[in-house]
C-alpha cells in the first residue's frame, strides 16, 4: 500500500517535473525569439541612424555649399555696386565739368543764342 502511494507520488513528481521542463522550454524558447526580435531591431535602429547621419551629412555639406555661393553672390553683388557707384561718379564729374565749361563759356555763347 505505501509502494504504492511512493509510486502514485513518484508519478506526479515525476510529471509536475516534465510540466516544468515543457514550460522551461517553453520560456527558453520565448526568449530566443525576444533575443532575436530586439536584435532586428538593434540592427534596425543602427541603419536608421546611419542613414540620418548620412543625411545630416549631406544636408550639412549642401548648407555648407550654398554659404559659399551665397558669400560670392553677395561680394559679386559688393563688387558690381562698387562698379556702378564709380560709373556714376564718373558721370557726374564728366556732368558736372560740362556745366562748369557751360558757365566759363557763356559770354561767348551768349552773342551767338542773340543772333539765333
Amino acid at each position: 500500500d505505501r509502494y504504492e502511494e511512493e509510486k502514485q507520488h513518484n508519478a506526479v513528481l515525476q510529471e509536475e517535473l516534465e510540466a516544468q521542463k515543457r514550460s522551461t522550454r517553453e520560456w527558453k524558447r520565448r526568449t530566443q525569439c525576444l533575443e532575436a526580435q530586439l536584435q532586428m531591431d538593434a540592427d534596425l535602429l543602427q541603419r536608421v541612424n546611419e542613414n540620418l547621419t548620412m543625411k545630416d551629412q549631406d544636408v550639412q555639406s549642401k548648407l555648407s555649399k550654398m554659404e559659399g555661393e551665397k558669400r560670392e553672390m553677395l561680394y559679386n553683388l559688393e563688387k558690381r555696386h562698387q562698379k556702378e557707384v564709380a560709373e556714376m561718379k564718373a558721370k557726374f564729374q564728366q556732368d558736372l565739368a560740362i556745366v562748369k565749361s557751360i558757365k566759363l563759356h557763356k559770354h561767348l555763347l551768349e552773342p551767338q543764342l542773340q543772333t539765333s
